[in-house]
C-alpha cells in the first residue's frame, strides 16, 4: 500500500492588503519578485496567491532560475521597520549593528544563526513591550493624596 507523503513547501511570508486604487485585495510574496495576486475578498486573494506562488516556483525550477530561500527575519524587520530601533535589535540578537544595517541595505542573506537570533530578539522584545503595556493597564497610576480637611471648631 502506498502512503502519501506531504511535500514540504517553503514558508514564505505573504502580505495581503486592500487597495482602493484596484478595488481589490492584493496579495504579495515579498521574497519572490513579481509574485502578486488579487481577489475580491481576503480569502480569494489568499487562495490566488497560493496558486501564483506555486506557478512562480515551478517556472523558476523549469528555467533554472534561482529560488530565494524564505528570509523570515528580513521580512519581519521590513514589516516592523517604522517601529524598530536597529541598534537595540542588533544588541539583542548579538549582531554587530553595522553588519545588520549592511545586510539589510545590500539585501545580503542572513545566516541561519543570525536569522534565528533576530527572530528571537524580535519576539523577546515584543513580549517585553506587551507585558509592560499590560502592567501599565493593571497597575493604577499613583495619585496625590487628597488634602486633609481642616477640623472645624464646632
Amino acid at each position: 500500500m502506498k502512503t502519501k507523503t506531504k511535500t514540504e513547501k517553503p514558508q514564505y511570508s505573504v502580505r495581503i492588503y486592500w487597495s482602493d486604487e484596484d478595488e481589490a485585495y492584493i496579495a504579495k510574496v515579498p521574497a519572490l519578485r513579481g509574485c502578486i495576486a488579487h481577489g475580491g475578498t481576503y480569502a480569494e486573494a489568499a487562495r490566488e496567491i497560493e496558486i501564483v506562488m506555486a506557478l512562480w516556483l515551478e517556472s523558476a525550477r523549469k528555467h533554472h532560475d534561482p529560488i530565494p530561500a524564505p528570509d523570515l527575519a528580513r521580512e519581519e524587520i521590513g514589516r516592523m521597520a517604522p517601529l524598530l530601533n536597529y541598534s537595540k535589535l542588533a544588541k539583542l540578537a548579538g549582531i554587530n549593528r553595522q553588519t545588520l544595517q549592511s545586510k539589510l541595505d545590500r539585501r545580503t542573506p542572513f545566516t541561519d544563526l543570525e536569522s534565528r537570533a533576530i527572530l528571537e530578539a524580535l519576539e523577546v522584545d515584543l513580549l517585553k513591550e506587551s507585558k509592560a503595556r499590560a502592567l501599565r493597564k493593571l497597575v493604577p497610576k499613583k495619585t496625590a493624596a487628597p488634602a486633609k480637611a481642616k477640623a472645624s471648631g464646632f
